[in-house]
């Protein structure tokens, strides 16, 4: 009949629709994949050079070196170029080695430094479009660009002793070169050196400290000196006796000194004493010991470090200390260790005092200290045999080990802090799901979001400087985190962590581009090993274009955009598989260049005006969510950025303006003082004493009437 014939012509339309809007997504996700380009074997480095980041340097595992100046549109395999150049220098071949380092100059950024395993290296003053091979006649162990200096460089080569008995060499130690002339000359300067290091960076030198300053962890007959010297080792200042190892993190200098049997102390010099003044740091309530000590964060003006029961320990204590570096307290009881980074925590790049930190559910995390103090003595034993022991070889004790960890990966909650620490919170979940649906999650039922922040996991949080507010990571909601593959979902914030929203139902890896207006995804099993499912949003997430690339035996592994993230393009990194035979499998990667200024997409206007109708910009101030506060540490951060729902491009010279304005402290903006904690009985913000005051007057801190202290 004619309701039926009308019926389903409207379907029919409805179909042709859909399909016509699907081909032009794909198409328009096709127009912006310029090439592919197959390496020989697993990216091992990138580096990103020159003034507009247009060089890109690859190095793979089998230390080949890939070069790009087009943005990585095409590449050239410079290896045997390199080689060319080195047999000019040496009498055998055998002598050249192969890269294992690409470093490029924090003083300029046109040079880079090309590291080889044997005694040549080659500079390269033009991002590596030509390269001058040198023979320093020793193999390099560590190297250090000078800050502001191009041509100087210090390096270290292991130090031959010649006889056993040789009070003056010891093993384990480097001779510490330098060079003055861009590597055409070196000179020994030093012996007997563990570690090394220049003045940090061009900021120090107008505080009235030398330009030339060098700091050096040295071997005597007795013990180790950290040293200091303006006039390379012609003279020198011992800073500190019996130190163990130290840390230059921006304006504080870390030392860790013995003390007795395995306690360490932890001494800070700031930038305010020149660096040359220590001072012994002050904990409540622990005894700091060797090798458990994880310096995590120092750029806000404190200092976030872990503590931990063992060097194998999987939780820890994190600790945060006042505007001095000296007095620390306790922020986190039980926060998840990283063997590589230290602890599973991340500062949100772009914004101030906002933290993120895995932790230990607070009733698991009582039960995991009974348990480490129970079982304390047996713990090392079991985690020793476990090292000697075979993958596959089952005994009680690592089944122990395998428990334990299975009780840990099921008790993890993440936990957010937008005051340096002060007050931590659980994040607050998504009230629906990509597909719009209630996700029937609220903080009230003791449900929240869980993130994989860089530990069990092979894709990390992502947040940048030049894309305030914006974070990507995977995570899952419930109680805890699960540690199940399956239940893994793609989260992304527009508010640094306050409210967020799911991207995507599977496991993605992403980056973001264009100031943070432009994000990229691409699924990391799509089960079709022919299939790379991308995925692309301009509009910070309420819609996303979906893409394929049909390759076979090719899937995605990384995602690349230059450093600053502010260009429209990107670098797939591919993986591909390649069956030689029934037995032999060849796996090797392909780099995939995509260019989004491809789709001729208008640039974003009125950045001059921002908040009007007719502009594509708005501010933002970051805040916690206390109903009416813009106002964070005393402070209110006003940006410009560009709105949510435009579609347009922002230019890449454009800079995100930041206004600043004092507002008023509530309790929230405040922090304990040494010895006192936040209550967790009362429900707010009380502080209550953790420690009994300190009786010897000529202690090193004092306790405060007001028990609470200002950040700012």
């Amino acid at each position: 009949n004619a309701k039926d014939i009308i019926f389903n012509s409207m379907r029919l339309w409805c179909i042709w629709l859909l399909a016509s809007l699907w081909r032009a997504a794909c198409e328009e996700g096709a127009g912006v994949l310029k090439s592919f380009y197959k390496l020989d074997d697993e990216i091992q480095e990138t580096v990103w050079c020159g003034d507009d980041n247009s060089v890109i340097l690859v190095r793979t595992e089998s230390n080949s070196v890939y070069r790009s100046d087009d943005h990585g549109d095409t590449f050239v395999r410079i290896t045997k170029k390199m080689h060319k150049s080195a047999e000019q220098i040496v009498d055998n071949s055998t002598e050249i080695g192969e890269v294992t380092r690409i470093i490029k100059l924090e003083a300029d950024n046109k040079i880079l430094l090309f590291v080889g395993n044997r005694g040549v290296f080659w500079i390269s003053n033009n991002c590596g479009k030509s390269m001058k091979a040198l023979n320093k006649e020793f193999m390099i162990a560590q190297v250090r660009p000078h800050p502001t200096d191009p041509n100087k460089l210090l390096a270290t080569a292991v130090q031959n002793c010649k006889d056993d008995d040789d009070d003056l060499c010891f093993y384990g130690t480097h001779s510490l070169y330098l060079t003055e002339n861009m590597g055409e000359t070196w000179r020994q300067v030093a012996t007997n050196v563990k570690q090394f290091d220049w003045l940090f960076d061009f900021v120090q030198t107008f505080r009235g400290m030398p330009q030339d300053r060098i700091f050096a962890l040295t071997r005597t007959p007795t013990q180790d000196v950290l040293v200091m010297t303006d006039d390379f080792f012609k003279t020198r200042t011992a800073l500190v006796n019996n130190c163990l190892e130290f840390r230059l993190r921006s304006t504080y200098l870390f030392a860790i000194k013995g003390f007795k049997g395995d306690e360490v102390h932890l001494l800070v010099a700031t930038v305010k004493n020149r660096f040359e003044k220590f001072y012994r740091a002050v904990f409540p309530d622990i005894k700091l010991k060797m090798k458990n000590v994880h310096i995590l964060d120092s750029s806000e003006g404190v200092i976030f470090l872990l503590t931990t029961r063992k060097p194998t320990a999987p939780f820890g204590r994190l600790y945060v200390s006042d505007s001095t570096g000296l007095r620390f307290r306790l922020a986190l009881k039980s926060c998840l260790r990283s063997s590589v980074r230290g602890a599973d925590f991340a500062k949100i790049q772009g914004l101030e005092g906002v933290y993120i930190a895995n932790i230990l559910e607070k009733n698991a995390a009582r039960e995991y200290e009974r348990m480490m103090e129970k079982d304390d003595v047996e713990e090392e034993e079991w985690v020793e045999e476990e090292r000697k022991e075979s993958t596959y070889f089952w005994s009680p004790r690592s089944q122990k080990r395998k428990d334990t960890r299975s009780f840990i990966i099921n008790n993890v909650q993440t936990v957010i802090t937008f005051n340096k620490g002060s007050i931590w919170k659980l994040l607050e979940p998504p009230k629906t799901d990509s597909k719009g649906k209630k996700t029937r999650c609220s903080l009230s039922d003791g449900c929240s979001l869980h993130l994989f922040l860089y530990v069990d996991t092979t894709v990390p949080i992502l947040s940048q400087n030049s894309a305030p507010g914006i974070v990507l990571a995977t995570g899952n909601l419930g109680k805890t985190r699960n540690p199940s593959g399956s239940m893994r979902r793609v989260y992304m914030s527009r508010d640094g962590g306050l409210k967020w929203t799911e991207a995507a139902k599977e496991e993605h890896v992403y980056e973001v581009a264009d100031h943070g207006g432009l994000v990229l995804m691409g699924q990391l099993d799509t089960g079709d090993k022919d299939l790379v499912s991308l995925a692309f949003t301009w509009n910070g997430g309420s819609t996303w274009e979906n893409f394929d690339i049909h390759k076979k035996n090719t899937s995605i592994e990384d995602i690349f955009t230059e450093p600053n993230a502010t260009s429209q393009r990107f670098i797939l990194h591919l993986k591909q598989r390649e069956d030689l035979d029934e037995e032999t499998i060849l796996i090797h990667s392909s780099l995939a260049s995509m260019n989004f200024e491809e789709l001729h997409q208008k640039i974003c206007k009125g950045e001059d005006k921002p908040g009007t109708p007719n502009s594509d910009f708005e501010y933002w101030s970051p805040y916690d969510g206390r109903q009416g506060q813009d106002c964070l540490l005393g402070r209110t951060l006003t940006y410009i950025r560009k709105k949510k729902d435009r579609e347009c491009f922002t230019s890449t010279e454009f800079t995100y303006p930041i206004n600043i304005e004092n507002c008023i402290c509530t309790e929230e903006d405040y922090e304990c003082d040494f010895g006192f904690i936040r209550s967790e009985l009362l429900g707010d913000y009380t502080c209550i004493p953790k420690t009994p005051k300190p009786q010897n007057p000529n202690t090193l801190y004092n306790m405060r009437e007001s028990k609470c202290r200002e950040w700012v």
